[in-house]
């Protein structure tokens, strides 16, 4: 890490740990996935080190732990590799590293296997949100990897019938899960790049589809394809930026169940600039007008009108300026970000 600050790269947080309640075992020199198998006691000792040697060092970046594999890892569980927040961060547990002068206040973990229904989804969000807030140490929730593994994603339905739409849909899904249930403060997905070799691969793991042109591993070229899901994570990451809060919207029409599964609708504003931004994830057949009468926030635009920007089967971020008048029309399969100034 000093020599990469040296080089003038400014990283916020290194995790030393992967996905430590897995065995992650594979002969040597033959491993195709980086994991780390550990023990809580064994990230804590490990940490201990590395919060001595960062500070002899001068290194500026904090040490982020500890990278769980699923979210239920980090609040419950009686193994030696899980309920990770309370071993950690508790003063009375013999892995306690909560004082260590160089350790984030990020909390990482997976949302991989969480969503295998609603109810499922959005309390094991709660749940890690509610261990965060009792831990008393000024925690946050950052989810550090997610991409479309299992079958959750169907919903039941045939994959023939999916179209591109409904994977990014899908992930639009898991962030606003994240971060609105979850109140997670940052998210990133895996990967950004990848190939296809089967299936519907191209939609599941990866943001930019790389095809080769041959199947060899001497292949010289290729093409680059967006695909979807980058645009899904576009209508978030483009608009909902750092030193934003959040704020609550209360859809009247759904319950948090019934939203997730039809209309997600969540906000953001700058406290500064007066910038806000909606994203909205209509899941259903049809459009719907709205207007923000009983969302539980009042507010008041500039030239009440917002900026638009659709993401669809036919549009990618398409922007569009949207008068406000008496509502707002969310077009059916699709995803949807507002953005203006507050008066």
């Amino acid at each position: 890490m000093k020599h990469y600050e040296s080089q003038g790269y400014d990283f916020e947080t290194v995790c030393a740990f992967n996905e430590t309640q897995y065995e992650w075992t594979a002969d040597i020199g033959s491993a195709s996935q980086a994991g780390t198998k550990a023990t809580n006691a064994e990230v804590a000792a490990v940490s201990r080190i590395m919060d001595r040697v960062f500070t002899e060092k001068g290194v500026k970046a904090k040490m982020m732990i500890p990278e769980a594999g699923q979210l239920r890892y980090l609040y419950s569980g009686t193994l030696n590799t899980e309920n990770q927040i309370n071993s950690f961060f508790n003063q009375s547990s013999p892995n306690y590293i909560g004082d260590l002068t160089n350790l984030s206040k990020h909390i990482a973990g997976h949302s991989y296997w969480s969503n295998n229904t609603t109810d499922n989804s959005i309390n094991q969000r709660k749940s890690l949100k509610t261990e965060l807030d009792n831990a008393g140490a000024g925690l946050d929730y950052w989810q550090t990897e997610y991409s479309l593994l299992g079958t959750a994603y169907q919903q039941g339905k045939d994959i023939s019938t999916l179209k591109e739409i409904d994977y990014a849909q899908w992930l639009a899904r898991i962030i606003h899960t994240d971060l609105v249930f979850g109140n997670a403060t940052g998210w990133s997905y895996w990967t950004a790049l990848n190939q296809s070799t089967f299936g519907d691969h191209p939609f599941r793991f990866n943001l930019i589809l790389y095809t080769p042109n041959s199947n060899s591993p001497s292949h010289t070229g290729g093409t680059y394809k967006d695909v979807k899901p980058l645009w899904a994570l576009g209508n978030y990451s483009r608009f909902v930026r750092p030193g934003m809060i959040r704020f609550e919207v209360v859809d009247p029409n759904y319950n948090e169940n019934t939203s997730v599964e039809n209309f997600m609708i969540s906000g953001y504003k700058n406290p500064s600039s007066k910038e806000i931004v909606l994203v909205m994830n209509n899941t259903t057949e049809s459009a719907r007008t709205i207007n923000f009468e009983g969302f539980g926030t009042d507010f008041e635009i500039t030239t009440d009108s917002f900026e638009m920007y659709t993401t669809s089967e036919t549009k990618n971020l398409e922007k569009s300026d949207a008068v406000y008048n008496d509502g707002l029309l969310i077009p059916a399969k699709s995803i949807v970000t507002l953005k203006a100034t507050l008066k």
